[in-house]
């Protein structure tokens, strides 16, 4: 059962850890200027998203992180 829900939790952190890439190549694609916009390059929607993305990658890795830890616990349990 422990080995069921440790391959559950390893795909939760591996889902989270493509959410920060995924986030890492939206915030990538737009500071590049890939956008049209304002006197730097950016719109100003684009430092919004930008933000935003950002925020996403945090709370992403703040769940892989979380299901990582829970993974090393219950090795140790062992």
């Amino acid at each position: 059962m422990q080995a069921k829900t440790n391959l559950a939790r390893s795909n939760l952190a591996a889902e989270a850890e493509v959410g920060i890439y995924v986030m890492g190549a939206v915030i990538a694609m737009l500071e590049g200027g890939v956008t049209p916009g304002g006197p730097d390059g950016t719109s100003v929607t684009a430092k919004k998203i930008i933000v935003l993305a950002k925020r996403e990658q945090q709370r992403q890795l703040k769940r892989m992180d979380k299901h990582r830890a829970l993974i090393r616990e219950a090795g140790n349990a062992s």
